[in-house]
């Protein structure tokens, strides 16, 4: 009853100091062979939940995996909400339907980005719903039920009837599925929002475009329906164990092959001239005039070769290069907004931030921009911060490398993901594994080698190619980097050495290997 009490004074905070986001449990990484856990409950138990008084119409067979991830917003509406929350205290629940569900439908509408908007698919095929949780102690919190496939679908009218009809019960499928998440945990309690809490947080400038209707239904109306809920404050109360005859307990199960296969993952680097302003004229001259045209053939040999690879792209010049990356199905990533945080002036700030007590991650931000001011160069004193400022470009690439692979302060884990990003590529010396894993749920990814030395060394193209070779020879997996502004060191070589590597393994974008190691972290 004290915790009632407390809840039911309590009100959603307008924001709070966040912690720097050091794991605090294990962290996890690709499984052998990709083997993907998951829950599922299949048709023929439909009873169970009529039985449980679901109506027979909302039921539909279904696969859900627990993964430790953020999830769209859910750093930002665990920071309003817990001054102390830190990333690994957030979990995803992910709902898929079976292939029987889903079978006379079209594959790609599980993957248009104007249906499924928030991008939470994992590459996999039948995604219907999403949660986000927060693991305090004995306590799981919820915000973010959501169906982009459901509440978007009027987008594609050929089939908007038949899934509304068909999935109409995912909210039902996720309350079982976040029931049997707290019930397998031995919690004690489950915290829903109420809609009254959920729009409260939600963005000022979007509110009035809200459906009051929809979130009724969903954050009260449902799950009032499905459990004997006490509200306290702006939250509904679910007590676990009183709540278990309410389960419909899904079967574990997995899937995935432990055969092994090599991967290789080519990303690019789209700076133009603007990595060597002030350092190299005439490359930066040079890499200006030059870069478009580099940036077509690249591609053009790719499209030939039937070849996906990641472009990360510096924020400024996206609008330019976006079209004509996306329509080959590359996969698209920031490389920083303005390329403006040398490794060299990073390392001055972190020097001086380390001699400073951290209390939180909004006060951590204060300080990194009053140590930019007094530290950075002259030229690069009005830096923006580049997490930010990307998300003003687009909200929804979920990748990002580093420029000139610097770790800078700002990209701490609680900052990206904070800023809705899920995967960080840099060196494997500088990530701490050769192999990509989830920490602080961030899929941190291992880059191997890159083009730098042939500009910077001066090494013969020859020899860098058969060190390059040698290295996708012997590993199963290798994400090497290749940049637009030193295109003419490898791009006359660049078809051949495809041609010769192809043979070897498959290509993959580092956002399918981000959400392949996310699904290998499945509980």
């Amino acid at each position: 009853m004290a915790l009632l009490s407390r809840l039911a004074e309590s009100k959603p905070r307008p924001g709070s100091l966040f912690a720097t986001g050091l794991a605090d449990i294990g962290d996890v990484g690709l499984a052998a062979g990709k083997i993907m856990l998951f829950r599922e409950i299949m048709e023929a138990r439909r009873d169970e939940f009529v039985n449980k008084g679901v109506k027979a119409r909302y039921f539909f067979p279904h696969r859900l995996y627990y993964l430790p991830k953020c999830g769209p917003d859910g750093f930002v509406s665990a920071e309003r909400l817990f001054p102390d929350a830190v990333p690994n205290q957030l979990w995803q629940i992910v709902l898929y339907a079976a292939p029987s569900a889903i079978a006379d439908l079209p594959p790609d509408l599980f993957f248009d980005d104007d249906i499924i908007w928030h991008q939470q698919h994992l590459g996999e095929v039948g995604l219907v719903a999403t949660a986000n949780l927060v693991l305090r102690g004995d306590t799981l919190y919820t915000n973010n039920h959501l169906s982009d496939l459901v509440q978007r679908i009027s987008r594609r009218r050929e089939l908007k009837t038949r899934i509304e009809n068909r999935f109409k019960g995912w909210n039902h499928m996720l309350l079982n599925g976040i029931l049997n998440f707290a019930v397998e945990r031995n919690l004690k309690r489950i915290l829903m929002p109420t809609a009254e809490l959920v729009i409260s947080m939600t963005d000022p400038k979007r509110r009035q475009t809200i459906n009051r209707e929809l979130f009724d239904r969903i954050y009260d109306q449902h799950v009032c329906a499905y459990f004997r809920a006490e509200r306290a404050g702006l939250w509904w109360v679910i007590d676990v164990p009183q709540h278990r005859d309410r389960l419909v307990e899904p079967v574990k199960n997995q899937t995935g092959s432990t055969t092994k296969a090599r991967t290789i993952c080519i990303y690019h680097d789209v700076e133009r001239g603007v990595g060597h302003a002030g350092i190299d004229p005439q490359l930066e001259a040079y890499a200006n005039t030059n870069a478009a045209q580099a940036l077509e053939e690249m591609l053009s040999v790719e499209r030939r070769l039937g070849i996906r690879a990641t472009y990360n792209a510096v924020g400024l010049f996206l609008p330019d290069v976006r079209a004509s990356i996306a329509q080959d199905g590359h996969c698209i990533a920031f490389h920083s907004f303005d390329h403006r945080a040398g490794s060299g002036a990073a390392h001055r700030i972190e020097q001086f931030l380390a001699n400073r007590a951290l209390g939180g991650r909004r006060r951590y931000a204060r300080m990194m921009r009053k140590a930019m001011r007094r530290l950075l160069p002259a030229p690069l004193r009005g830096a923006v911060p580049q997490l930010e400022a990307c998300r003003r470009i687009d909200y929804r690439i979920k990748g990002y490398h580093p420029c000139r692979s610097a770790l800078t302060p700002e990209l701490i884990d609680a900052n990206l993901c904070y800023h809705n990003f899920e995967w960080l590529a840099a060196p494997a010396e500088r990530v701490g594994s050769q192999a990509p894993h989830v920490e602080n749920r961030v899929v941190k990814i291992p880059v191997q080698f890159d083009d730098f030395g042939l500009y910077y060394y001066g090494d013969e193209y020859q020899n860098w190619e058969q060190r390059a070779l040698k290295t996708i020879e012997e590993n199963e997996l290798v994400v090497f980097g290749l940049h637009d502004c030193y295109s003419q060191y490898w791009l006359p070589g660049y078809c051949k050495m495809l041609e010769r590597i192809s043979q070897w393994g498959t290509f993959k974008t580092l956002d399918q290997l981000a959400a392949e190691t996310f699904l290998a972290s499945a509980e």
